[in-house]
């Protein structure tokens, strides 16, 4: 299979998708933060009542079933037909082959009567410097020649869409190609297999889905499609340069508890064991402790130490949260114990006289120790 065109990575087939289900009421594509999506919606607005946006609304699915539907189309002339093997489509149940070819029919009278196509057409050159300022600033960083020992290169297809910039999905055609939408994918086949030949595996994913943590996630094969991909995803980031453990507590925090289990199915990783230096697993590098200062307000007391390295810190994968009363200094990192919380956590301090309008507020990068 010949490799992808890079001049233009905006694939008309996921921008109409898009544009229906943003239309349909989806949040997850209804941003409209660009001059672009805004155009989108003041274009086309006046469409919102024809049979494929209604259609879309009532459908129990969003997200990345939207982007795998898309890869799953070919165009015909002016007309959109599902490709020959869809069996890679309706492997989780949230498509049905009646469906998507439902849809199809009706969002192909929606491409008609909407004149999608000449928008598109009159878009090329915005699409194409949008690439490539993609490529600039994203694409050429990554690492393609890592994705060999999983998937042939030629095979992978990246699509940048300036209509969709909330969210990055993956999808696999057939176990051939692979499509990731703004950022990447792996283990193409993995969690089909794992989910029905390990029973351990299958147990980690079904008691992974909870409707509310993760609605979108309605099934345990969906549930292992993400464990696979995000256990991929932190040993690309690993072999260039991260800690492990940053990464897999990161996305324990995003709802997958057993991701040390699943990273460990495609690596020598070993969980954390009673006794272990939890910090220094986190961080990757040794560390001493300042002294101990603390603050009561109220019924809740809260002590913190200054840490000190004995190497420079790794990248870290942190989320970010305000606050005033350590006295720290930028780049100092503190261990903290909070009674109101349930384990300590580490903060780095990044600075930020007047954060968020508040003067004296700093921010902090926080990094939960479990």
């Amino acid at each position: 299979m010949p490799k992808q065109d890079t001049s233009n990575m905006v694939d008309e087939r996921f921008e109409l998708l898009s544009l229906v289900f943003r239309l349909a009421g989806r949040e997850e594509y209804s941003d409209v933060s660009t001059g672009y999506q805004q155009t989108l919606v003041s274009e086309f607005v006046k469409y919102k009542e024809l049979d494929a946006v209604t259609y879309a609304a009532n459908l129990p699915l969003g997200y990345d079933a939207v982007f795998k539907l898309s890869v799953h189309m070919r165009k015909e002339g002016e007309q959109f037909a599902l490709i020959d093997d869809i069996d890679s489509l309706v492997e989780d149940g949230r498509w049905t082959r009646q469906s998507a070819a439902n849809f199809l029919k009706l969002l192909n009278d929606f491409y008609a009567e909407t004149g999608f196509a000449a928008f598109y057409q009159s878009n090329l050159d915005f699409y194409k410097a949008e690439t490539q300022l993609f490529i600039d600033n994203t694409y050429s960083g990554i690492d393609l020649e890592w994705f060999g020992a999983y998937v042939e290169p030629d095979n992978l297809r990246c699509v940048y869409s300036p209509s969709s910039t909330r969210n990055n999905y993956g999808a696999t055609v057939n176990d051939t190609i692979v499509y990731c939408a703004v950022s990447g994918n792996g283990g193409a086949s993995t969690h089909r297999q794992w989910y029905q030949e390990n029973p351990e595996f299958k147990k980690w994913c079904d008691a992974t889905i909870d409707p509310v943590k993760l609605p979108s996630y309605g099934n345990g094969q969906i549930i292992a499609g993400e464990y696979v991909t995000r256990a991929y995803d932190t040993l690309y980031y690993v072999e260039h340069g991260y800690v492990p453990a940053q990464l897999l507590f990161a996305e324990k925090r995003n709802g997958f508890p057993y991701i040390e289990e699943v990273y460990g199915l495609i690596t020598p990783y070993e969980k954390a064991k009673a006794g272990d230096d939890k910090i220094k697993r986190i961080l990757g590098v040794g560390y001493t402790m300042g002294d101990e200062q603390s603050l009561l307000i109220g019924s809740r007391e809260i002590r913190w130490q200054v840490l000190s390295f004995t190497e420079p810190l790794p990248f870290l994968f942190v989320q970010t949260e305000v606050g005033h009363i350590f006295g720290s200094n930028t780049g100092d990192v503190l261990y903290v114990e909070d009674t109101w919380e349930s384990s300590p956590f580490l903060l780095i301090d990044l600075g930020g006289a007047g954060l968020q309008g508040k003067d004296g507020f700093r921010g902090y990068s926080r990094i939960s120790i479990e």
